[in-house]
């Protein structure tokens, strides 16, 4: 999945970070979940895991893989009677055994494989916005594309409405059909815009790839703001990575978000009356984070702020933040915050902090658009810094339960 601040490829760093400094425990907190793959690397290593984020559709990654340890039984969605003639075609037993001998599980496979086949395109809300041919012409999606995820989208919404899919049935299709969404994009990395000359992703048919199950302990997925959900969840480790600059990720991923939440909307036609301007945006002021507004509030930028709050807040013995050196959230400020914590005068910089060098995500090419990217002293123009501070509490472990 494309995705700002990913940390796919830095997982093995920070389980690494928090082994050197003998974290140990069984509850671990992710604050600022994204696509939730940080909070499932601490699942597969046995940790209970919380997430949140204010995202929809990060939500629907969280509850596929931090809430989910066992493949559902999709009983009733087997049960409809439209797709049982097609399960003894071969051509739908073959695709569900190329899913299996790729590793997924068999009902995991077959309940992909009826969104794959059976489910009909629609000329629905995605293609009415977001495909060339729709009202506006805009062109994330091709027109074929377009119509097969509104085919997706109305049916999946239907069937969680009617209860033939349970909660975690419904997102772990979501999940597939927002990635394999994803997939066929046109865009250079994020929603914000379209591109004029279709790429290369674009050709060739949808294919929704089947959700992992993420082995380990279930967890607890939210989606709301975490500076009002910290208190509430007592945890042994708590590990935040907050919006790093003042793009706001609902208008960057507002496509996706409308995706995400079309379950949840009771009148499509007056939800669709409110997207606007030249990407089809949602109103997002619901949506946007503190995290990411340099706005001085009180003597203090709005994010530093709000950094501070979660960490005074947090309900944690160990503390594990994870920052961009391009960020708005300055690095002294972060190490005043958890000094605090920990009930120290000063940060201990040299005990508890780590640089990680890797090559930056970027959604279009340096100078494109009037766009540059800021290149530091010494360093190659494609990579960037993440930076990685620990804080202990200074009172004795916290044994209170969290919410459940």
């Amino acid at each position: 999945m494309r995705y700002l601040g990913n940390k796919t490829k830095l997982l093995a760093e920070i389980e690494a970070f928090a082994k050197k400094r003998g974290i140990s425990g069984s509850t671990f907190f992710d604050c600022f979940a994204g696509t939730g793959v940080v909070g499932a690397h601490f699942k597969r290593l046995g940790y209970r895991v919380y997430s949140c984020d204010l995202l929809r559709s990060s939500y629907a990654s969280q509850v596929a893989l931090i809430e989910v340890s066992e493949v559902p039984s999709f009983k009733k969605l087997f049960a409809q009677k439209e797709f049982k003639r097609g399960f003894t075609f071969n051509s739908f037993k073959d695709a569900v055994k190329a899913r299996v001998k790729a590793g997924a599980h068999p009902r995991m496979a077959r309940a992909v494989t009826i969104l794959q086949r059976f489910v009909e395109p629609e000329e629905g809300l995605i293609f009415r916005n977001y495909a060339p041919s729709g009202t506006h012409g805009r062109r994330y999606f091709r027109d074929d594309h377009a119509t097969k995820i509104d085919g997706c989208l109305l049916r999946l919404r239907h069937w969680f409405r009617e209860g033939v899919l349970s909660k975690h049935e419904f997102y772990l299709l979501l999940k597939a059909v927002l990635e394999g969404s994803d997939r066929v994009a046109n865009i250079a990395g994020v929603y914000a815009a379209y591109l004029k000359k279709w790429q290369s992703n674009t050709k060739g048919q949808l294919f929704f790839p089947t959700p992992e199950i993420v082995p380990g302990p279930p967890g607890r997925a939210f989606c709301g703001d975490v500076n009002e959900l910290v208190e509430q969840i007592y945890c042994d480790v708590l590990y935040a990575d907050p919006p790093y600059n003042t793009r706001q990720y609902a208008a960057y991923y507002h496509v996706r978000e409308v995706m995400a939440e079309l379950h949840r909307v009771d009148d499509i036609a007056e939800y669709e009356k409110k997207l606007y301007g030249k990407t089809g945006l949602r109103p997002y002021d619901d949506l946007k984070s503190e995290y990411c507004m340099r706005r001085r509030e009180d003597g203090q930028q709005r994010c530093e702020k709000a950094f501070q709050q979660l960490i005074e807040k947090a309900k944690a013995e160990h503390i594990i933040i994870s920052y961009n050196e391009e960020g708005i959230i300055s690095n002294e400020a972060i190490g005043r915050a958890l000094a605090r914590f920990s009930g120290v005068k000063n940060f201990d910089a040299r005990r508890n902090y780590r640089r990680l060098r890797y090559r930056r995500f970027r959604s279009d090419s340096n100078g494109h658009n009037g766009r540059t990217y800021k290149v530091l002293k010494g360093q190659d123009a494609d990579c960037v810094d993440e930076w990685l501070f620990y804080g202990r509490a200074k009172s004795a472990k916290i044994k209170k339960k969290s919410l459940k």
